[in-house]
């Protein structure tokens, strides 16, 4: 969504980034997550959803809060089905020294209203990266959803709908 804001300023009004943000490169950090994301990726097995509470294992890391077992299971299912090349896509793209680079630039170019996103216990992309970013643009507008992780709209679907319909009314 980023890259299309940038890309595509006259097609958009206002944008919404949740749990956004910018990072630092680590090569060491960034060669440990490749290394175990490509064990994790290469090793996944349908039946791992019979195995009781695998969803709630699963999901620990990216909530502070529980969500609905359908949701729960939804994401894990969608993980363990997701094409192999397109999973390893998505780690060396998300988590990259290009990345590290890139981020920071596309963030000051929004040209449009954006409201960022994010939650308070996010350890994936931890809040004071998303402050960092919209200290980078005067169009974005930070919000920080408290008691939530990775997924605050589902953590807390009421305070994310009301930030959400806030902004859009302005």
């Amino acid at each position: 969504m980023l890259f299309f804001l940038t890309l595509y300023p006259e097609r958009v009004e206002k944008g919404i980034l949740t749990c956004n943000g910018i990072f630092e490169y680590d090569e060491k950090a960034f060669a440990a997550f490749y290394k175990f994301g490509g064990y994790v990726v290469k090793f996944r097995y349908r039946w791992f959803l019979n195995i009781p509470f695998s969803d709630r294992l699963f999901m620990a890391r990216f909530l502070h809060r529980p969500i609905e077992k359908q949701y729960r299971q939804a994401f894990l299912e969608d993980f363990l089905i997701a094409d192999y090349e397109a999973a390893m896509g998505t780690i060396y793209t998300s988590v990259s020294k290009k990345a590290v680079e890139i981020m920071p630039q596309k963030f000051a170019q929004i040209k449009v209203p954006t409201l960022l996103v994010s939650g308070e216990k996010d350890i994936i992309i931890p809040a004071e990266m998303g402050r960092q970013a919209a200290a980078l643009n005067s169009n974005l507008e930070y919000v920080v959803i408290p008691r939530t992780a990775h997924f605050p709209m589902l953590e807390d679907s009421e305070t994310y709908l009301s930030k959400v319909q806030e902004f859009l009314s302005k």
